[in-house]
Parts: C-alpha cells; sequence; structure tokens
C-alpha cells in the first residue's frame, strides 16, 4: 500500500476490503505505536541544523529509545546458541561500525548546516561503503566470488568454472537505456553518468589477467560443452588464448564425464551423491554397477549406515499421489450444507490442465499476497469493466442493436472515445480503493489503458454496425439463484450433481434465434478445437452450452452460431522502418488484426452475414474469408464448421466435460499438467515449488494434448 514517510502519521485508509474489522484496527494500534516511537526522535531531528547536532540527536536515540547495543548483543548470543558463528562475528562488528561512520562525519562536516534529506543521503552512502571483516575460520580455505569483486592475494590454487563466450568476458549489456554514441556526446559536455563499454571492457580485461595470475601452484579453467537444452557452447577467448601459450596441457573431460569412478570419491558427504547416481543406474538397467561403487557401499554400510539409508529413500522416491477420499472432497471443494459440488468454468479448466495445481488453489487455498500497484489481473479487470459498462449505455431495452434509432448505430468515434474517458474516471476511482490513481505512475498507466480501451471500445462498436443483433447480454450469469438469468450446467456424477456456474463476458443473439458468445482477453488467446477437446480450453463451448441451454429454459430457441475470443492489446510496431503515412497504415493493419474475432463459426451465410456483414477477400471481423466464387472459407482450419460438425464437437465437449467432472468429484489430484504444442500448464503456475513436479521421477508425466 504504499506506506511511507508521513503516512506513517495518519491512520491507515487503504485495505479495509481485504482485511476484517478487528484485524485493520490492529494494524492501525502498531501504525501508532511505530509513528509514536519515530515521532519522538523525529521532533530532535527536525530542530538539530548542522550535522553534528543531528548525529548528537541519532545517538542519543540509538542509545536510549532504540537500545540498539543491548539488542544487538542479544542478537548476537542468540545467533551463537543456533550455531551461526560468522553471522555473530559480523553482528559484533556493526555497533562499532555505526559509532566509526558517525564520528567521521561529525570530524569532516560537523559544523556545515544540511537538510534532513541530504543527511540521510549522506548516511546510506556511508553505511553501503562499509565492510565487515571476518578473521579466517580455518586455514585451509575455498573463496568463492567473481573476477572483478573478489580481492584475495596470492593464494595456492585457482579453479575458473563457465569460461564461455559472452560470460568471460562479459558480453556488452544491449539492453542499456543510453547507448555507446550517447554516453559519449554527454562525456564531451562532461556530464559522466556511467563507464563507457571501452572503459568496462579494459577494467573486466585486467581483472581477468590479475586473477589468472595469483595462483602459485594450480590454475584450473574450464567451460561448458553445452546448455540445458544440448546445444553446444563456445568456450572463452581467453581459454583458446591459454590453450595456445600452453600446448603440452591436455584438454580433459570434467569428473562426471570420465570413465574413472575413482574420481568422483572424495569426502564422505559428495561421495554419497555419486554412489546415489550409480545404483540409480544400476537399478534401472541402464549400466552395470562398477566394483568400485560395489567397494563404496559396503564401506558405507560399515562406517554409515545413515547415509546408505537416505539414499535409499532417494531411489524408491515416488512423487505419485493418491486420490483424495470422498469425505475429504466434500470438506475441500463443497460447501456446508450443499450436497452438490459448484465449479466455474475457469476452475474446471485449471483442474483439466494440472489436478494438482487445483487441489492446491482451491483446496489447499493459499492467500496471495497481492501488492497495492496495476499489474495483468488489474489491467484486465477495468478493460471488462469499462467495456461492460460502455455496452450497457448503448442498449435500449425493446430496440434491436442493429436497427437505425439504436445509440449503436448512431454514435461516432469521438463521442465513443469520450464515453469511454468518463466511464474510467468512474471505474479508476472505484477500482481495488483507487490504486489506479494512486500516484503519478499509476495514473499514467491508467491513461495507456483508456487509450487502449478506446480503441477496442470503438473496434467493438465498427463490429456491431457491419452485423445484425438482435439483443446482447453483458457479464450474463448463470447458476443457482434468483439473481441468475439461466440454469447451471449440471452434470451428473455417480447419485450426485456437479454445477457449473459463472459469467459470460457477452452473448449476442441473432436473426433466427442463433448466439454467439464472446469472451474478452487481454492478453492472446487462440482458439483451437483440438485444445478444446484435449481440455486445454473449456469456458468458450461451456459458456456456448450455458447460453443455448439458458435460452431454451427460458422457452427461446437458440441454435449455435459460434464462440470467439476478443483480444484488447496495444500493437508494439518498430516505428524506425516506416515514414509517417506508413507507420499509420500499419497501425491501422496491425489493429484490425488484433481486433478480429478468433474461434469457430457456423458455416451458414446467414450467420456470417449476421457477424462480419458484407465484404471481399478476408473479413475485418470473422476469420474468414470470401472465394472468387462467392463461397465462404476459414483462414485456417476448423474455423469454419458445418452444422453437423459444429454438433459433434459439442457432442465431445460434453463427454470431455462430464469426464473431467467425474474426475474432480472422486479426489484425482494426480501430477499430471497438460502440455500442448506450445505451452505447458507448469508455465505459469504459481505452486512449482510444492508439487516437485521433474519428469525423472517416477508418477510425474505430461498429458500431451495433440
Amino acid at each position: 500500500y504504499r506506506i511511507r514517510g508521513s503516512k506513517w502519521k495518519k491512520d491507515f485508509i487503504y485495505g479495509k476490503k481485504e482485511y476484517e474489522e478487528e484485524e485493520f484496527q490492529k494494524l492501525n494500534e502498531n501504525r501508532r505505536k511505530i509513528a509514536a516511537f519515530i515521532g519522538a526522535y523525529e521532533e530532535s531531528a527536525v530542530k538539530a541544523v548542522t550535522v553534528k547536532e543531528k548525529t548528537h540527536v541519532l545517538r542519543e536515540f540509538l542509545h536510549g529509545d532504540a537500545d540498539l547495543v543491548n539488542e544487538l548483543e542479544a542478537f548476537c548470543r542468540d545467533l551463537d546458541e543456533a550455531g551461526e558463528l560468522e553471522a555473530a562475528m559480523e553482528m559484533q562488528q556493526i555497533w562499532e561500525s555505526i559509532q566509526g561512520l558517525l564520528d567521521q562525519l561529525v570530524e569532516l562536516i560537523g559544523e556545515e548546516a544540511i537538510s534532513g534529506e541530504d543527511y540521510s543521503s549522506m548516511l546510506q552512502a556511508g553505511f553501503d561503503s562499509i565492510e565487515l571483516g571476518l578473521i579466517p575460520t580455518t586455514i585451509d580455505q575455498v573463496v568463492v566470488g567473481t573476477m572483478q569483486r573478489t580481492r584475495v592475494g596470492q593464494i595456492k590454487a585457482l579453479v575458473v568454472m563457465g569460461a564461455n563466450d559472452g560470460i568471460l568476458p562479459a558480453a556488452a549489456n544491449e539492453d542499456d537505456l543510453l547507448n555507446q554514441d550517447e554516453r559519449a556526446l554527454l562525456q564531451q559536455q562532461d556530464i559522466l553518468i556511467c563507464k563507457d563499454d571501452d572503459l568496462r571492457s579494459m577494467e573486466e580485461r585486467l581483472a581477468i589477467y590479475k586473477q589468472l595470475s595469483r595462483p602459485e601452484k594450480y590454475l584450473w579453467i574450464g567451460y561448458s560443452a553445452a546448455d540445458m537444452e544440448g546445444k553446444e557452447l563456445r568456450p572463452s577467448i581467453i581459454f583458446d588464448k591459454l590453450r595456445k601459450l600452453y600446448p603440452d596441457v591436455p584438454l580433459e573431460k570434467d569428473l562426471r564425464n570420465r570413465e574413472d569412478p575413482m574420481e568422483l570419491l572424495a569426502g564422505p558427504e559428495s561421495s554419497l551423491k555419486f554412489l546415489a547416481e550409480a545404483l540409480n543406474k544400476a537399478g534401472s538397467g541402464e549400466e552395470q554397477l562398477d566394483p568400485v561403487w560395489k567397494a563404496t557401499f559396503n564401506w558405507y554400510k560399515e562406517k554409515d549406515d545413515r547415509g546408505l539409508e537416505i539414499v535409499g529413500q532417494g531411489i524408491r522416491f515416488t512423487n505419485r499421489v493418491e486420490n483424495l477420499e470422498t469425505k475429504l472432497v466434500e470438506k475441500l471443494f463443497g460447501r456446508e450444507g450443499r450436497r452438490e459440488l459448484r465449479v466455474s468454468p475457469s476452475r474446471l479448466e485449471r483442474f483439466s490442465r494440472c489436478p494438482f495445481a487445483h487441489f492446491v488453489h482451491y483446496g489447499l487455498s493459499p492467500k496471495e499476497r497481492r501488492v497495492f500497484e496495476v499489474a495483468g489481473r488489474e489491467v484486465g479487470d477495468v478493460y471488462h469493466h469499462c467495456l461492460m459498462r460502455l455496452a450497457e449505455s448503448l442498449t435500449v431495452k425493446g430496440v434491436p442493436l442493429t436497427h437505425e434509432e439504436s445509440p449503436w448505430m448512431r454514435i461516432t468515434e469521438e463521442e465513443c472515445s469520450e464515453k469511454v474517458a468518463t466511464l474510467m474516471e468512474e471505474v479508476a476511482a472505484e477500482y481495488r480503493e483507487g490504486v489506479l490513481v494512486a500516484g503519478e505512475e499509476e495514473r499514467y498507466r491508467t491513461t495507456r489503458m483508456q487509450e487502449v480501451c478506446q480503441r477496442a471500445a470503438w473496434a467493438l462498436v465498427r463490429h456491431v454496425k457491419q452485423g445484425q443483433i438482435n439483443e446482447i447480454y453483458f457479464e450474463e450469469a448463470f447458476g443457482i439463484g434468483e439473481d441468475k438469468l439461466f440454469p447451471p450446467i449440471r452434470v451428473a456424477v455417480g447419485e450426485k450433481e456437479l454445477l457449473i456456474e459463472g459469467k459470460i463476458d457477452r452473448i449476442d443473439v441473432l436473426p433466427d434465434g442463433f448466439v454467439k458468445v464472446i469472451d474478452y482477453k487481454s492478453g492472446k488467446e487462440k482458439f483451437d478445437v483440438k485444445e478444446a477437446l484435449g481440455g486445454w480450453r473449456l469456458q468458450l463451448m461451456l459458456y456456448l452450452k450455458a447460453a443455448t441451454d439458458g435460452m431454451e429454459a427460458l422457452k427461446r430457441p437458440a441454435k449455435p452460431a459460434g464462440v470467439f475470443y476478443f483480444e484488447i492489446a496495444d500493437p508494439m510496431i518498430d516505428a524506425s522502418e516506416y515514414d509517417e503515412q506508413m507507420l499509420r497504415d500499419k497501425l491501422e493493419a496491425e489493429l484490425q488484426r488484433i481486433y478480429k474475432l478468433d474461434g469457430i463459426v457456423l458455416d451458414d451465410p446467414a450467420v456470417i452475414d449476421s457477424i462480419a456483414g458484407e465484404f471481399s477477400g478476408h473479413s475485418e471481423i470473422l476469420p474468414v474469408r470470401k472465394n472468387k466464387d462467392g463461397s465462404v472459407s476459414g483462414t485456417t482450419d476448423s474455423k469454419l464448421l458445418t452444422e453437423d460438425e459444429f454438433r459433434d464437437l459439442r457432442a465431445s465437449m460434453d463427454e470431455v466435460i462430464t469426464r473431467l467432472c467425474s474426475s474432480l468429484a472422486s479426489g484425482v489430484i494426480r501430477l499430471q499438467p497438460k502440455k500442448t504444442k506450445y505451452e505447458t500448464a507448469c508455465k505459469y503456475c504459481d505452486y512449482k515449488s510444492i508439487c516437485n513436479f521433474e519428469l525423472s521421477f517416477d508418477g510425474c508425466s505430461y498429458d500431451v494434448v495433440k
């Protein structure tokens, strides 16, 4: 919530909707204690003028109210008792270091007047420069560091790892805000903000030379031959130069790739890992167990039986997850007093993509710590709210949307932009306690969001103007309750039922009772029939089922016309390649591509005309094109479906949904994320650290969508 500075002196106003009243009051009580604690120091610090006076006030505060000396001593004792000896030694030096810094400030500029902000910056710079030294705990030690930052004297041996091209020396950073020419121009004007590339390169090469010349007896330098995907990696130019300097020194493989297991044996702990790998390979039949490993096994059996027990546990480990018992399913996923389970389309889709992720999210229910900022979720929510309110304001009950008197048909692009601007102000003030207007950064992002929303809104209006729509529903809910227009989707699961409830972004009722469903997406989503049948994309087909079944429940004829994603996005174009007019044309073409509906549509001329209107060549609205003979075809496979194909698809989807609901109700929580041609369910998963999914573990495999 960005509580900084003077905000600590005032009662918290943000967070009332996310905390219980008692919790919120407790937070404010703690705030008052903190404010009072800091306030005593602040009152005295404000009156102090010179560095000497401000330092005196700070010393008094640290000695008195903060009682820092005793607090540090207590902390050191705790670290000692916990066996953290090095950390305790560091902690013992902190008070002396602080005192030394304050003494230097008083001695050097004690009589100078200074502002509180400058004094704070000076202290911060001083603290950053403090280095705490430790007496080595043993003479024989290994120092780990980087070429440039590590400072050591003469050493017996040096091991350099990762001497690959682009790493040693490091490749130039192409993501710098200013390029080399721009930095040189600033230097000519005596403005030095950072080192230029040539200087940085020379400094790094000097550091590399110094480090490589330090070892007295042994220098080992190695590079990776391939990355994690098996792609070849090149050695560093430094590596190649050393090979030319010492042509008689043989090039060797690393320890793991040598054939002699004796070279892998060292201390008891490190050798145990290699023994486990050898036993695992022998157990799987990958290779025979070398006599060296047999002897090693016998040594551990005699000397360290506990180590062998750990190895055995690792070899026998499986990552299989058993199904939940029925009673536990009801407790975790059901609600008290309800006989049936209720899920949303997005939840069923999550279950389909990974049953274990569904179990963690909806069963264990970890709470995400949301930051008071504008992120991806907030952007999508705002677009939805704004477009829904715009559509509601343009819809008049009893007047078909495409009637000449409908506001949809009469509104201009300028009027549409003005409406969106007004709606965005309303949404920004209401959404998440005003996060969209909490600061200048948020206001700027809100302005950008408004521009994107204005373009998307006008694209939607143009779509309506070109087609024929009798009725339109926004954010229409289906489920149990008087406030729901449509009933839930009921799926029989044994003797019970599972209800699917949710909200549909938009339902268009076309002439002759045809229905199309649109889902607004602020991310790139492409509908694929194979992915739908594979359970990767369920929401659109579930929304269509809810809409058509709901219409029929209201005694109104309903036939499927299509399901679509409407992308709300801000196109990115490299402007350097175009002049002003070409850039304008390119932007217009890119916007048309983005705002074209993506999905499947019924191969019926009346339906296509109702959605896309008159067009030649490629439609600006649908993923179809008109051929020279007047026929229409899909731009890609499976975009245009016949009535029989649509009916078969819906029947197949019903089977998929029934199977998924049955698995969910049966307590299936297996570790089997889905994998498509382009991505896996693990890609953006928040629970990867919980599941320990690894293909090498027994019980872990992908459910591949073909």
